[in-house]
């Protein structure tokens, strides 16, 4: 018989089961992922398209481009679009990022080929209806102006700027550029980076040799659009370092944002720089949330992260706290940091992060339908699953010692730091 009043033995893997994938090239070109399951007949399909904000001066025009697909085409119109969607139960969403956009579309196995028509019509022949685009951008701005309101926000986007430079992608935008956006210019973007040598498809799910066979009838049989491919290279200005403080009339809290350069998912350093960020700020456990949180009580929350692209990464720790005690909590943040700059990482500590990382990718690679999104977070990379199994080895044989060394590193040198609040008590 179970004895109740004894704790159960805790048991965690060793190792991260990376997912094998299966890959077909369709006659015009595009690469087709493949990821199967018969647990569930849902499919999942994503068109990849190697565009995103990096590739025009306004970033906001490959948003809205990708927004737009839904509002109408040739052959239907945003109601139709909503229409057919919703009878089907599927789900249809676009989403734009700094490098790539994503064109998604969920549904039962036996409803695809039904669907398919919608997703091609979009892709192919859009019309980015003037009337559309001006709901969207009022709705755009609307929300912008919102967000300006909160201070952890803007003191993330000052961040960025400082760090990568004002008018560089991975900056934010500035709310004049919803104002410069018309029809044709979202027409002229989707006509030059739209394009079958720009795009591979994910399949996921309920997947079999007809619905495959049909993907390339939709989407691989013949040459569609065509890119000129040119890499963007942005020149990054020299970062800021010290503090930079912003006055926010009337707000009763301060954004906190300090950071910097860092090491992308591309550098051998990327896994032990995650890990180190993990201990630091990663989790509920992490060192700041125990040090600011749990004993000080100066923030209800904070959080350290990496943020990478291709070939650029920034590490970033963010946290609202009253206007007050701003200044502590930015001398307890360094406090911690100047820790883990000094001694290295317990055992103990580096397992349970250990443990946190692997339950993490474990979750993530359960179902297919959740594997898709971490392969197309890979491939925008320019990586594939290899880049877990190393992420594996790291995770089982990195030291505290090698923490340590990480950690003076990149956190010896300065950092900027951004604080955003109502600062009419100092003057």
């Amino acid at each position: 018989m179970l004895d109740r009043s004894k704790k159960p033995n805790i048991i965690f893997e060793n190792n991260i089961s990376v997912p094998k994938t299966d890959k077909t090239t369709f006659s015009n070109g595009i690469d087709c992922y493949i990821l199967p399951s018969t647990q569930e007949q849902i499919c999942r399909i994503d068109l990849v398209i190697k565009t995103g904000k990096q590739d025009h001066e306004n970033p906001l025009v490959p948003v809205f481009t990708s927004a737009m697909l839904k509002e109408g085409s040739k052959d239907y119109t945003a109601n139709d679009i909503a229409e057919r969607i919703d009878f089907h139960g599927a789900i249809l969403v676009t989403n734009t990022n700094v490098s790539h956009t994503v064109i998604s579309l969920i549904a039962l196995e036996k409803h695809v080929n039904k669907l398919l028509s919608i997703v091609r019509s979009i892709i192919f022949y859009p019309t980015f209806p003037e009337d559309r685009l001006k709901c969207l951008l009022d709705k755009g701005i609307a929300q912008f102006k919102t967000e300006q309101q909160k201070v952890n926000l803007i003191s993330n986007q000052q961040l960025r700027e400082s760090i990568y430079g004002k008018n560089h992608p991975y900056s934010s935008h500035k709310e004049l550029a919803y104002y410069e956006i018309s029809s044709d210019m979202l027409n002229d973007f989707h006509s030059k980076n739209y394009c079958s040598n720009n795009c591979t498809i994910v399949l996921s799910g309920f997947v079999n040799d007809s619905l495959v066979k049909y993907i390339e009838q939709t989407f691989g049989s013949e040459a569609w659009n065509k890119k000129n491919i040119i890499e963007h290279t942005w020149l990054s200005e020299t970062p800021k370092t010290g503090c930079i403080r912003i006055h926010h009339e009337g707000s009763l809290q301060t954004g906190i944002s300090i950071g910097q350069l860092s090491a992308p998912n591309n550098h051998p350093d990327s896994y032990s720089m995650q890990i180190l960020t993990c201990v630091l700020g990663g989790y509920f456990g992490s060192r700041l949330n125990q040090s600011i949180r749990e004993e000080k009580g100066y923030t209800y929350g904070i959080s350290a992260h990496i943020a990478s692209y291709l070939n650029k990464a920034h590490f970033s720790i963010n946290t609202r706290t009253k206007n007050e005690v701003a200044i502590e909590t930015v001398a307890a943040i360094h406090d911690e940091i100047n820790n883990l700059l000094q001694y290295p990482v317990s055992d103990e500590e580096l397992q349970t992060v250990r443990n946190l990382y692997i339950t993490n990718i474990g979750t993530a690679f359960e179902h297919p339908l959740y594997i898709s999104d971490t392969l197309i977070g890979l491939l925008a990379n320019n990586l594939d699953f290899s880049y877990y199994t190393r992420f594996n080895q790291v995770l089982k044989t990195i030291t505290p010692n090698e923490l340590l060394n990480t950690a003076q590193k990149y956190w010896s040198k300065p950092m900027c730091e951004v604080l955003v609040g109502d600062f009419k008590a100092d003057k």
